[in-house]
Order: C-alpha cells, then sequence, then structure tokens
C-alpha cells in the first residue's frame, strides 16, 4: 500500500479496496476460485492483479500470500 500510495495520491487507498473486495468475495463463496498449487486456491484482484493464495479446511479459510 505504502509503495502504492507513494507513486500516486489515492492509488493505495484503491488497492487495499480491491484487496479487501476479493476477499469479502473469497468468504462468501471460498470454493469458487481453482486449485492451483496442491490444495492452495488462487484468486486475482480485479484492478490490480495481484494474486491471493488460500486453503479452505472444514470451513476455515486461511490466505498464506497475496
Amino acid at each position: 500500500m505504502a509503495y502504492l500510495e507513494g507513486r500516486r495520491e489515492g492509488l493505495g487507498d484503491s488497492f487495499v479496496f480491491d484487496l479487501e473486495a476479493r476477499i469479502n468475495q473469497i468468504m462468501n463463496n471460498p470454493y469458487l476460485a481453482q486449485k492451483r498449487y496442491g490444495d492452495f486456491r488462487m484468486a486475482v484482484t480485479r484492478r490490480f492483479g495481484y494474486k491471493i493464495f488460500y486453503t479452505v479446511d472444514d470451513n476455515v479459510i486461511q490466505i498464506a500470500a497475496v
């Protein structure tokens, strides 16, 4: 966020909004994204194209990396 905000004012906030929107989608439908690496699923943020890697186990979502 800080890097993007340093590039252009407001860009960091846009990134956080984009990331939070995608995480909310994952929370509402965790099985929508395909498994890509073993049990890890990958979802992509819309505007910035960052990848969110997460697992789902017994209805618990664990985000491993962005």
